[in-house]
């Protein structure tokens, strides 16, 4: 079995850091030229982690390009579709193709004060089967990655750390340290691989398969990879 792909491009957004980094940086592994779209700036004012930057994005393009692969960023809002469209155009002229698009944003599972963006993240499930359906003419598979919490500044803050604590029935102290550690813990035994989180690597891996010759009769279907915690729900 061959993940090879070279000379494909692969557009990454949400490249700028994290599991999108982690993406364009394996699929470059394999022999990918990289567009990679970030917002690089804060999108939000509620999240108390800090947002990814241009420094950030460059960064991955360094990775990239190390790797002898072709390199384009964008700094971009994905929320803006007219742009989205313009920049599309843009990237066939310049590279004359685009075989993978990895939409990296969002997550499935509910979360307390989180229905609306939860809701929102079960809809793009739905989006994604339909989407399979309708492409499947044009031999384009179109599946989700269904990650865990990821060892990145999303899961690795203070809110999130109280959030598992009240889930274990413990309550957060004025202590960051204490609280991780503690967070840790409960986190460990609510996983069956025992892992507070994974690496962005590891869910890097799913994309790279599903993107992959390998994968040709895989559509319109989910990988969840989670360290075992997705064996909590229902199938």
């Amino acid at each position: 079995m061959t993940l090879s792909l070279e000379g494909r491009v692969a557009v990454v957004t949400g490249a700028a850091k994290g599991f999108g980094r982690a993406a364009a940086v394996a699929l470059a592994t394999e022999g990918c030229d990289i567009v990679g779209i970030d917002a690089a700036a804060p999108v939000s004012s509620i999240p108390d982690y800090r947002p990814a930057s241009p420094e950030d994005l460059s960064q991955t393009g360094r990775s990239v390009q190390a790797l002898g692969r072709r390199w384009l960023a964008y700094q971009l809002d994905q929320r803006n579709m007219p742009a989205l469209r313009d920049l599309a155009h843009q990237i066939k002229t310049e590279l004359k193709r685009i075989d993978i698009v990895f939409a990296n944003a969002g997550i499935q599972p509910g979360t307390k004060f989180g229905a609306s963006y939860s809701a929102s993240k079960w809809g793009i499930l739905g989006l994604m089967k339909s989407v399979a359906l309708e492409l499947v003419e044009h031999k384009i598979t179109v599946n989700a990655v269904i990650p865990g919490l990821i060892n990145t500044t999303l899961t690795r803050h203070e809110d999130r750390y109280a959030q598992a604590l009240g889930e274990g029935g413990k309550s957060a102290s004025v202590d960051p340290e204490k609280d991780e550690s503690a967070a840790i813990k409960v986190l460990k035994g609510k996983t069956p691989l025992g892992l507070p989180w994974i690496e962005p690597e590891d869910v890097a891996s799913a994309v790279v398969f599903l993107a992959s010759y390998a994968a040709r009769m895989i559509t319109g279907t989910t990988i969840a990879v989670t360290g075992g915690d997705s064996a909590h729900g229902v199938a």
